[in-house]
């Protein structure tokens, strides 16, 4: 296996000697066996710190020569007082870098370090998260991602070598290695490893649905989770003909014919509208329909009362979704993530995770298309907004009559008691109720007819839709500057009725 492009930059650095080197991860067992080969180039010993077991030489049982070395300003002194070249990991030391000491150490050492002689040279390496915000300035930090295909291919292979015979024949048989490696892509080394041994001991073979049902579980302690597409695919959504058509000319764009032609991966689009109108149902359709993963990033759950972890935490997610790529990140109601104000109650935070998933956006790697919804633009910050960011910004209105008789049909295939229930009719009952409002009334439906002991009949919709107060009307002034803003400015997700014009807003590719 060739060079990881991570492994050639801690290389440089290393020769480099440009002091302390922090490396990106959560992965302590897959970059101790990553940094062996490197330390074996450059002439070192491998040694490693942590605050339970102190340092010890890899390989080697903790001697009473390292006794006392549990904390990490200790460890540090121990090392440089050594004759030996040595580079030194440490594991889990950013969160002893708030003790002022250990801090104070860190510094120190990194600023000896370029000046020892080389036969007695020191490097200190850094396996954590996100280091704290002010020691960005002077550790060399790199990103270390996820395994890619080749990595898990490794995976793969090694538990071919000892697993059973019936194993092995039903990965050959069924051409399921690429399937496995496909499921494996988002996890850890070691939580594919675990995956695959989890699935040879539930079932006796390497089952790729059991993979990624794992995946599922361990994705979504990344900020991510797992969604299962909408099983309707684009027949789940009434209306929205313009978007429709827009998605399902992207539906082919992310293979290498499409690269081959020349056609650049498309990025994503967010959908500005009225609560209930179909914006996060389009999120679940359009994975099905493209046979893609779906991802929805928990936004909240990104954030930490540690300095500099927030910022960590989505670059471990926006790195886990490029992982998996080619796949759908969904962004729900993305204004209450990044719309919240100037970020100067929290330290800064909430605007450092803003420009870190602004910047990834911008030089983000092919194949995560992102679909943002949105109730409230006014919110959004402008530079959210700005060309290059969007392949297309849509506004999701209010239903028109001829979408409304879709929807109702699609409300008619989803409640089995409904099936005589006139599309038409609750189509002109129905103006100025979102999509939302529509399908409550065909609960509401149902639970009166049931109670009577009948089948649902179109009078009880339609009822159902008189004594509910829409949306409409209860935010009446919020739509109507929603609506007011969209004007020239957003795409309409709709083809508007008797032969009116679409209204095309100026598109942000």
């Amino acid at each position: 296996m060739k060079q990881l492009k991570y492994i050639a930059e801690i290389e440089v650095a290393l020769r480099a000697k440009t002091g302390v080197v922090w490396l990106g991860t959560r992965e302590e067992v897959r970059l101790e066996a990553s940094m062996a080969p490197v330390a074996d180039d450059l002439g070192y010993e491998l040694w490693t710190w942590t605050c339970t077991k102190g340092i010890s030489r890899v390989g080697e049982e903790v001697n009473s020569n390292q006794q006392g070395t549990q904390a990490l300003d200790a460890a540090l002194n121990s090392i440089m007082r050594r004759n030996e070249r040595i580079i030194l990991l440490c594991f889990d030391a950013g969160a002893w870098l708030n003790d002022p000491i250990a801090l104070r150490t860190t510094r120190d050492v990194h600023r000896q370090l370029q000046k020892l002689p080389k036969d007695k040279a020191k490097q200190i390496v850094i396996i954590d998260q996100q280091p704290p915000q002010d020691s960005m300035k002077w550790v060399t930090y790199i990103e270390c991602p996820l395994p890619n295909r080749e990595e898990m291919a490794s995976i793969v292979d090694s538990f071919l070598k000892w697993a059973s015979d019936k194993a092995i024949k039903d990965v050959k048989k069924n051409g399921n290695r690429e399937a496995l490696i496909s499921a494996m892509l988002g996890l850890t080394s070691e939580d594919a490893s675990n995956a695959l041994a989890r699935s040879l001991a539930s079932t006796g073979l390497f089952d790729p649905t059991l993979v990624a049902n794992e995946k599922a579980r361990v994705v979504k302690g990344s900020g991510l989770e797992w969604y299962d597409p909408d099983p309707r695919g684009m027949e789940a959504l009434g209306g929205m003909d313009e978007l429709k058509l827009w998605l399902g000319r992207r539906k082919k764009a992310f293979g290498t014919k499409a690269r081959e032609f020349g056609l650049p991966a498309p990025k994503g689009c967010l959908m500005v509208g009225i609560p209930g109108t179909g914006k996060s149902l389009t999120c679940k359709a359009v994975a099905n329909a493209w046979g893609l993963p779906l991802l929805r990033m928990d936004v909240g759950s990104l954030f930490s009362k540690y300095v500099g972890e927030s910022e960590g935490k989505i670059r471990q997610a926006l790195q886990t979704a490029e992982t998996i790529a080619p796949c759908i990140l969904w962004v729900d109601e993305i204004e209450k993530a990044f719309g919240g104000g100037s970020g100067e109650s929290d330290g800064g935070t909430s605007d450092r995770v803003f420009g870190t998933f602004l910047t990834w956006m911008q030089e983000r790697k092919e194949g995560v298309f992102i679909v943002a919804t949105s109730n409230d633009i006014s919110k959004l910050p402008p530079e959210f907004l700005r060309a290059g960011r969007w392949d297309e910004l849509w506004f999701v209105n209010m239903p028109t009559e001829k979408e409304r008789v879709e929807i109702a049909s699609v409300m008619k295939n989803k409640f089995a008691p409904c099936a005589n229930v006139s599309d038409n009719m609750v189509a002109k009952a129905s103006d100025n109720y979102t999509g939302a409002e529509i399908e409550q009334a065909y609960t509401d439906a149902m639970y009166a007819a049931f109670d009577e002991e009948r089948e649902v009949i179109t009078n009880d919709v339609t009822i159902a839709l008189e004594t509910r107060v829409p949306l409409a009307q209860t935010m009446k002034e919020k739509i109507d500057n929603l609506k007011k803003w969209a004007e020239g400015r957003a795409r309409s997700a709709s083809a508007q009725e008797n032969g009116a014009a679409k209204m095309v807003g100026r598109s942000i590719e």
